[in-house]
């Protein structure tokens, strides 16, 4: 098996730039690059700045260069939907999110269950055999 230096000696003898160690790779580059530059093998570009980053939404919105749009702010809960009214209301509006909360991770499904709950009493059959709620009042009680 041949030695890194046997390796490096036989690439050298080919005309291969090899550095002399990893520290002396960079200026091996721009060496290389001025010569071919000089022999007209190759043309320099100009330099330019890259376009900046666009920076994190959040960032800028801490930053106060842009906000968040107003479809999307509510005064009575924060970003994650949770309502904030706290204690100087007695705290009930947080106690009623919570409640939603704790039956939508049990997924239970509310509406169906009040509206069978509701019209539970209210369905009633027509003289053609159909179901059909009965008429507006009897929804007051």
């Amino acid at each position: 098996m041949e030695s890194a230096q046997a390796k490096n000696q036989a690439l050298k003898e080919a005309g291969v730039v090899v550095p002399t160690s990893f520290k002396a790779f960079e200026d091996e580059i721009m060496e290389t690059l001025h010569k071919l530059v000089e022999e007209g093998n190759i043309t320099p570009i100009k330099e330019f700045a890259p376009p900046p980053i666009p920076e994190d939404l959040n960032t800028t919105i801490r930053s106060g260069k842009v906000r968040a749009p107003t479809h999307i702010i509510s005064t009575i809960s924060d970003d994650r939907g949770l309502l904030t009214i706290g204690p100087q209301f007695g705290g009930s509006i947080d106690d009623v999110a919570h409640y939603f909360k704790d039956a939508y991770d049990k997924a239970l499904d509310l509406l169906h269950q009040w509206s069978s709950l509701l019209l539970k009493d209210q369905w009633k059959q027509n003289g053609n055999g159909k179901k059909m709620i009965g008429d507006a009042t009897s929804w007051r009680r």
